[in-house]
Parts: structure tokens; C-alpha cells; sequence
């Protein structure tokens, strides 16, 4: 079960510097990596043609192809970036992309459904699932970690969860 959507890799955040430069918040493993790929689209799938100049945490600073201003760059905060599932890296054994999980039905230990991941976040401490309860159409965030995730299976459409007590699925 791969995903046949663009991936995500970065979204621009801010204008830098007067020459056009911007603040792309980066979603590869490494900052510089948004660099690398060849075939960047934005939301529409208009191409997009960056070169890094520099990184801090998970920011690059990247100048694009045509913007050579900060008005033209300012316009351009908020747009996504993507770049296809198949120019990302193979992931070794027990690594997923966040975007594999996203739709693989959640199970608790007994094999009860519980309902599906909805979508992945990492808001600085760690990534989180946003799951979509079966039983009541309501969201649950929960950690992704060994604690709660006890098994992956994305050729069968599905993980496997210990639910943390303090939850209750309803």
C-alpha cells in the first residue's frame, strides 16, 4: 500500500533577506535534502526550482528560480511544496514515511478496529497519528512510539496498537 500522492517535503514560511530568498520549514530527514530532489511541484503541479543556501534546525533558506525580490517572495508564504512518492529514498527495515501511514486502519492488541490513521504530525517532540474512531467518527491523537505501536503492516493495510489507558475509545 503505497501512496500514490504527491509527498509532502516543505512548505515555505517566510520571505529572507530583499534578493527573493525564502524560509522553507522542511519535511526531510535532513534540511539540505529538499535540495536534492529534481522534480518539485507545488499545490497546482507547477514545477519549482530551488537551490539551498543555507539550513538551521529543520529550516533552508532557498532561492527560486525567478523571484528576486522580497515582494515576489512574501507572496509566496504558505505554498507546499511535493515531490512524487518515487524520487524519496528506500526506507530501511521498520522505517515508514508518515505518508504510508496515513489511511492503514488502526487495531488495538485483540484485533478490534478502532478506526484509521487520518494523518501524521510532529510539532517538535515527536511524531503523532491523528485516528479517526470507528465507533464515533471523533479524533484521538496519540503518540507514535514503541509504547503504542506494538506492530506496522502496510503491505496489509494496517497497524496494531496498545490504546493508552487514559484513552477511551467511544
Amino acid at each position: 500500500m503505497t501512496a500514490v500522492h504527491p509527498i509532502l517535503i516543505g512548505e515555505i514560511v517566510a520571505a529572507h533577506g530583499i534578493k527573493g530568498q525564502v524560509r522553507v520549514k522542511t519535511y526531510t530527514g535532513k534540511p539540505e535534502a529538499i535540495g536534492g530532489y529534481s522534480a518539485i511541484t507545488d499545490e497546482a503541479g507547477a514545477p519549482v526550482s530551488l537551490k539551498v543556501t543555507s539550513t538551521k534546525n529543520t529550516i533552508a533558506i532557498v532561492t527560486l528560480r525567478g523571484i528576486t525580490d522580497r515582494n515576489a517572495a512574501e507572496k509566496l508564504v504558505g505554498k507546499k511544496l511535493y515531490t512524487a512518492r518515487a524520487a524519496l529514498p528506500e526506507t530501511q527495515a521498520g522505517e515508514f514515511y508518515h505518508a504510508d501511514l496515513k489511511g492503514l486502519e488502526v487495531r488495538d492488541i485483540s484485533g478490534t478496529v478502532l478506526g484509521k490513521i487520518k494523518n501524521m504530525h510532529d510539532f517538535g517532540a515527536g511524531a503523532i497519528m491523528e485516528i479517526t474512531l470507528a465507533a464515533s467518527g471523533k479524533f484521538e491523537m496519540l503518540p507514535y512510539n514503541p509504547n503504542v505501536v506494538r506492530e506496522v503492516n502496510i503491505p496489509g493495510g494496517y497497524i496494531v496498537i496498545e490504546m493508552p489507558e487514559f484513552i477511551l475509545v467511544q
